[in-house]
């Protein structure tokens, strides 16, 4: 049946081609970029309880994780699950926490967008090779490398990049690096 060179058969293949395309660009979408739930309260208030993030996955394909960024990742330790923190410290750096502060390689970090001093200190630890040490920004109520560990780096999943929701925070993350106070104040 043919009306104006239009058949069934040309309908049926066009509508599989946009469908093959479709898949392919779906599949391409998931390779590069994936939704989190942001679960507990580990990262509050920046990363709320019950918020959507964008992750991109190949973010490290080309380059490290750097310090102040928020990733996703997972403690082959600790379980199959996956949480959202910041890049405290990477391979070769010391960290340690005393008088409420973080210090990084013994100089105490800037970090503006915590909601409070950090209660329990931590001794000085140092970072092994192709590790990091990761905090959730909710510092007093985080579960993260203090108690799990570092994470391998082939354990980031990626590097946060939005956030989806709430909409209220909908926006691009800024992940503006970890400065060092000039002077112990």
């Amino acid at each position: 049946m043919h009306y104006n060179g239009f058949t069934m058969r040309s309908a049926v293949k066009e509508v599989l081609q946009i469908i093959a395309i479709a898949v392919v660009i779906y599949i391409s979408l998931q390779a590069v970029l994936q939704v989190y739930e942001v679960v507990g309260a580990s990262s509050e208030p920046n990363f709320p309880n019950g918020g959507w993030v964008l992750v991109n996955k190949q973010a490290y394909l080309l380059g490290l994780p750097q310090r102040g960024e928020v990733v996703v990742a997972k403690w082959s330790n600790a379980s199959d699950a996956t949480y959202i923190k910041r890049v405290i410290a990477g391979p070769g750096d010391t960290i340690e926490i005393k008088v409420g502060k973080v210090y990084l390689n013994g100089r105490p970090l800037e970090e503006p967008y915590l909601p409070e001093a950090i209660v329990k200190p931590l001794e000085k630890v140092t970072v092994e090779p192709y590790h990091y040490f990761l905090m959730g920004d909710n510092r007093n109520n985080s579960t993260d490398s203090r108690h799990w560990g570092t994470v391998s780096q082939q354990d980031i999943v990626g590097r946060v990049w939005l956030i989806l929701w709430p909409t209220s925070r909908l926006g691009l993350v800024s992940s503006p690096p970890l400065a060092v106070a000039s002077s112990e104040k």
